[in-house]
């Protein structure tokens, strides 16, 4: 495998990117742009969401995502402990 995408979506109104991964001697060769045709292709009504680091963000914008200033929440895992 040199490349992969991982969506959840509600087949409806969102779907997420988790992630998008190309090997990176196969790299600036048109795969993650494909995987992502792909996805749209699947769900063309969704509205698409991806979270990324500012170093890759220029990635998504170029494909037509736009940055959204909303407010973004999270809980951390709760680890296990062996008490």
């Amino acid at each position: 495998m040199i490349g992969a995408v991982r969506v959840l979506s509600d087949r409806m109104f969102r779907s997420i990117i988790y992630d998008l991964l190309v090997l990176p001697e196969f790299q600036n060769k048109g795969i993650g742009k494909e995987l992502l045709k792909r996805c749209f292709e699947h769900f063309p009504n969704s509205e698409w969401l991806v979270q990324t680091t500012e170093k890759i963000s220029s990635y998504y914008e170029k494909r037509g995502f736009k940055v959204n200033n909303d407010v973004f929440l999270t809980i951390p895992c709760k680890l296990f402990s062996h008490t």
